[in-house]
């Protein structure tokens, strides 16, 4: 049997919520770890990523696991100085492109998912929830790409005054 659209995408957006549930649970084991005074191992990373909370940290260790990352050899992460951010360091492999390519979806997800909440107060089919979810997936889809554009148009902008061109 095969599944529509509609159906497939109604399906990610109840698996997205279920999700919610188990990134808390991950949470609350990363700021364990934190406090008890989780450090990042020393190790010739490709990357790394600052900045980011305990709900980063656990989505990251929820998607490695489930593709089978190692944490301190995949990637690995500590608190930062502050005692509030945390960072994030990565192998470059097709593995770990594959892991931030999942994190970056369910980031995607948890915007279009609030977009959803506030288009649909109003009472709706569940024909017309999808709707508005498959809507605002493509309004949010087309803002990357345009934000994206004007990005590399401002980078060559700048390397034309550097270099001349």
């Amino acid at each position: 049997m095969t599944v529509d659209r509609p159906d497939q995408k109604r399906i990610e957006f109840w698996a997205f919520l279920r999700s919610q549930e188990t990134v808390q649970r991950a949470v609350e084991k990363i700021e364990f770890l934190a406090i008890s005074g989780k450090r990042q191992g020393m190790r010739n990373w490709s990357w790394v990523e600052g900045g980011l909370h305990s709900d980063d940290v656990a989505l990251v260790k929820l998607v490695a696991d489930g593709l089978g990352l190692r944490e301190g050899v995949d990637w690995d992460w500590q608190l930062e100085p502050d005692s509030y951010h945390y960072s994030v360091a990565y192998v470059d492999t097709a593995e770990t492109r594959e892991l931030l390519r999942l994190v970056e979806l369910y980031h995607d997800a948890a915007i279009v998912f609030m977009q959803v909440k506030l288009r649909a107060e109003e009472n709706l089919s569940d024909e017309e929830l999808q709707q508005v979810f498959l809507e605002e997936w493509s309004r949010l889809t087309e803002e990357k790409h345009r934000m994206e554009d004007e990005t590399m148009q401002a980078i060559r902008k700048s390397l034309g005054k550097v270099f001349g061109r």
